[in-house]
């Protein structure tokens, strides 16, 4: 379990949740200033924060960051990512 999945775990109220939210966007952000994403940058993300990585900067994306991301554990962050592999070869 990573940091942002203990936090949610241990999330008891609104102001929990808040900073939950606050600490993935500012992790998410910091990965994709980089300019490149790559598979080393995933593991510090929660399911949601590799969904919004899928989503939000697919184009940024290595090919092992891509990889990851279209076989991830969750249903969601692949389906995600497979919809904008989709979209970035047509």
């Amino acid at each position: 379990m990573n940091m942002l999945e203990t936090m949610a775990a241990n999330a008891s109220d609104h102001k929990d949740w808040e900073a939950v939210y606050a600490k993935r966007a500012a992790v998410v952000q910091a990965v994709a200033s980089t300019g490149s994403i790559k598979v080393n940058d995933l593991p510090e993300l929660d399911r949601l924060g590799r969904f919004t990585v899928a989503m939000e900067h697919w184009s940024i994306c290595d090919q092992g960051a891509r990889d990851a991301l279209l076989n991830d554990q969750h249903p969601h962050v692949r389906s995600c990512a497979l919809n904008r592999s989709q979209k970035a070869q047509n």
